[in-house]
């Protein structure tokens, strides 16, 4: 019971030592609460002071993050259409004043649709113009062959005139060159024929004749009028024959010559005749040219829708197309001025109608854009409402940078009360744990004063039990109970060791017991065995003893 009573003591006193020693850090936990709840406090005063600027933006605290979204995406959108238009407020003067321009070009020109229909009559005119200039030029080029097959016809017809007139004069040549022919030709057989009866003359009667010449007198034969060899017979046969046969010759070469010219007038007349034929045959072709070229010129001239009068000379003809040349082009130069002008008009209608269109567009959505953050607009006051009006993403930046500071103020202001909460309960839990610790110091403290209490009544007990049992009255208590104490201890030591030797001592016989299979055990062990029982029986009852 003494011991019992020491070792409460002991657990006592070290719980009251935890107990006291634990207090410490609680109190110094609830002052650094204390410290922190104010510090806490103090910051979301300022924070309320600080919310109490953009005061205006508080119907909007529950669900500021989506205002602030909201408003981010106005910025972005809104920036992009003012980069777009510029000034939005200028951007409507200028909508309404193309609108105008658009009104106005439509009043002078038409629309668009008009215009186009307008733009391919046109087109299809010009096409035709340049048709009728291409056809012209066409026909100005057959013109020119057409008058210069004429020039050729004439001057073909001319040539045949003339060679018909050669013609005409040759074969009268020709047939004048074969009647002398025909006349040398019938002298030179008379000649012959003569010459012949001569010499039959002279054979005969060339005595006779020559005796009756008489100078002065022509003589029958040759008519000469001398008689130089009337005397000499040989003389005058070989004179004779002589002159005869120089009159053949001279009979005779004018018979070729006369058939010579004859021959040469022949081929001259089949060479015209050719030439002739030729002539006739060219002025045919060029005359069925021309009849062709004709028929075309007044074709492509009925095709083309150009007046043409053949009759008319080629200088006539030709001023005529020059100045249908000049007309046309004029006429193709204004369907191209008035093409021009048109898609002009087109062009700028379709950019001012898209223009319109785009900024009507970027209108509507700036509008749906103010008509989204209207209510935060609605916050604003009526100074700043007109800033809105006229610097839109100046004010939003700036109410945006309020709005993010107000979030960011009442993120903190709520983590701030988080946080005061926990310290609170953090404080209360303290203060609870001090008071447990506390009540606990007080009951443990009551239970030490008992248990010192009880310790005091065993000491004075313990006492009285010693004197009586050893009839020692100078004897301490405190010696005697640590004499024992010591008995006490050496008992247990040789109890323990005689145990353990004992446990040793039977685990070998076991092990000894299985290796003889089941043989009788030694004397020895028996009596080894039986001390060792007998040592520990002892060492029980000394322990029961004490």
């Amino acid at each position: 019971e003494r011991d019992f009573i020491g070792v409460e003591f002991k657990k006592i006193q070290t719980k009251l030592n935890d107990l006291e020693s634990s207090k410490t850090p609680l109190l110094n936990q609830q002052q650094q609460l204390e410290h922190h709840i104010q510090q806490i406090t103090e910051k979301r005063n300022l924070l309320n002071q600080q919310l109490a600027d953009t005061q205006q933006f508080s119907s909007l605290d529950k669900g500021l993050t989506a205002h602030v979204q909201q408003l981010t995406q106005f910025i972005q959108h809104y920036q992009s259409i003012e980069n777009q238009l510029g000034n939005v407020s200028q951007a409507e003067t200028k909508l309404i004043e193309q609108k105008t321009q658009l009104q106005d070009s439509i009043h002078q020109f038409g629309t668009a649709e008009k215009l186009e229909t307008q733009l391919e009559q046109t087109r299809q005119q010009r096409e035709f113009k340049l048709s009728q200039l291409n056809q012209l030029a066409t026909l100005q080029q057959k013109l020119a062959q057409f008058f210069e097959l004429k020039i050729e016809s004439q001057q073909l017809n001319d040539r045949l005139k003339r060679c018909s007139a050669q013609f005409q004069q040759l074969e009268k040549t020709t047939i004048q060159t074969e009647q002398d022919f025909q006349t040398a030709k019938q002298a030179r057989l008379k000649l012959q024929e003569v010459l012949q009866q001569q010499r039959l003359l002279h054979a005969e009667n060339v005595e006779h004749l020559r005796a009756e010449l008489v100078d002065g007198q022509a003589c029958v034969v040759c008519g000469s009028t001398t008689h130089p060899y009337h005397r000499d017979d040989s003389a005058v046969s070989k004179a004779l024959f002589e002159l005869q046969q120089q009159q053949e010759q001279q009979a005779t070469l004018k018979e070729q010559e006369t058939f010579n010219l004859w021959q040469a007038a022949q081929q001259d007349l089949t060479k015209l005749s050719v030439e002739q034929q030729q002539l006739k045959t060219t002025v045919q072709n060029v005359t069925e040219k021309i009849t062709v070229i004709q028929q075309l010129c007044i074709e492509q001239g009925q095709s083309a829708q150009i007046p043409l009068n053949l009759t008319q000379t080629q200088s006539e003809i030709k001023q005529q197309l020059e100045q249908l040349t000049q007309q046309y082009q004029f006429d193709i130069q204004q369907l191209e001025a008035q093409s021009k002008q048109w898609i002009q008009s087109i062009k700028i209608q379709q950019q001012l109608s898209q223009s319109v269109q785009h900024t009507e567009h970027l209108l509507q959505n700036a509008n749906n854009l103010h008509n989204q953050v209207q209510h935060i607009v609605s916050c604003l006051a009526e100074r700043e409402k007109n800033a809105w009006q006229q610097y839109s993403i100046t004010t939003a930046q700036h109410i945006l940078s309020q709005l993010n500071t107000r979030t960011q103020q009442l993120e903190q202001l709520e983590l701030l009360s988080k946080q005061h909460d926990q310290y609170l309960q953090q404080l209360n839990t303290a203060q609870l744990n001090i008071a447990n610790a506390a009540k606990q110091i007080s009951e443990t403290a009551h239970s030490l004063n008992e248990i010192k209490l009880k310790g005091q009544q065993n000491t004075e007990l313990a006492n009285q039990l010693i004197q009586n049992m050893t009839g020692l009255t100078e004897v301490k208590p405190n010696e005697w109970l640590t004499q024992y104490e010591h008995e006490y201890q050496k008992i247990q030591t040789l109890y323990q060791q005689q145990k353990q030797s004992f446990n040793q001592l039977r685990n070998q016989f076991e092990h000894e017991k299985v290796s003889s299979n089941n043989s009788k055990p030694s004397n020895n062990t028996i009596r080894i065995t039986q001390s060792s029982e007998s040592d520990i029986s002892m060492a029980h009852s000394a322990s029961a003893f004490s």
